[in-house]
């Protein structure tokens, strides 16, 4: 991977961006506890069910047209620890096609 050169860069796609071997804001809030959980976190990167809903969200107001191509919305209500409900999110992640999955839950409520 080529490095970017030090400035400002614009139009760079998320995924490039996430690539870079550097820090940004929220790589740095550990760093308010000790520099080994910054360390720690930078070595660990994690990705849980409410960070997808964000980026979803993030997407959906700043940058309309990735929505679709990247995020897809659940259809229906499941409950994963029925043999039912697996068989329904193996359906919705079929459906998904690789993109990330923003789960239905109950009501008008997402993951």
């Amino acid at each position: 991977m080529t490095l970017p050169s030090t400035g400002f860069h614009y139009g760079v796609p998320f995924d490039t961006y996430r690539q870079w071997p550097a820090v940004n804001v929220s790589t740095l809030k550990p760093m308010r506890k000790t520099p080994l959980h910054c360390k720690w976190a930078m070595e660990h990167p994690r990705e849980t069910d409410e960070m997808n809903v964000g980026s979803a969200l993030h997407v959906a107001c700043f940058e309309p047209a990735r929505f679709e191509r990247e995020f897809f919305m659940g259809t229906r209500e499941y409950d994963g620890r029925t043999k039912e409900g697996r068989a329904a999110e193996a359906q919705e992640l079929e459906a998904a096609a690789g993109r990330t999955y923003i789960r239905k839950k109950k009501g008008d409520a997402i993951d």
